[in-house]
């Protein structure tokens, strides 16, 4: 049971990244990261007819970029209400002059451990729980280490 449990844990820590926006220079976040670009005032009002109204921020995946802006694969928005919104990948062009703000994602080692540790901890907590109320790992409970 303990090298299954092993393999629960691994497969959590490996599928469980953990990620934060770090601020990119002023060239922008070069194509095929993912990016968070925060739109000035008047991005918002020259945005609007490709992505809605009150748009305060646009994620997605960087396709292209030049001296005129850059082309993203839109994941989601963020209005100025604090509403979200989730699209699937529609290429939207932003001009430079329409950006704040550029942040790029970047995968974070000690969240990531500090994520993974405390998943190793739940797992092993929940199993001993687990087992014991159920009787399953126990000595007398007919699983694996018992003797009759």
């Amino acid at each position: 049971m303990r090298i299954r449990t092993f393999i629960v844990v691994l497969v959590v820590i490996v599928l469980s990244g953990c990620y934060s926006y770090v601020p990119v220079a002023v060239s922008g976040p070069p194509p095929g990261t993912r990016a968070n670009l925060v739109l000035t005032d008047e991005g918002t009002v020259e945005m609007a007819r490709q992505v809605g109204p009150s748009t305060r921020a646009i994620e997605g995946d960087v396709l292209s970029a030049n001296g005129e802006g850059l082309v993203l694969a839109v994941r989601r928005l963020e209005r100025r209400d604090g509403i979200e919104e989730f699209w699937k990948g529609e290429q939207v062009t932003v001009p430079r002059g329409a950006v704040a703000t550029f942040t790029e994602r970047k995968h974070s080692r000690s969240r990531t451990a500090l994520f993974g540790v405390g998943a190793a901890a739940a797992v092993f907590v929940l199993g001993k729980a687990f087992g014991e109320a159920t009787g399953i790992f126990g000595r007398n409970g007919g699983g694996p280490g018992s003797e009759k």
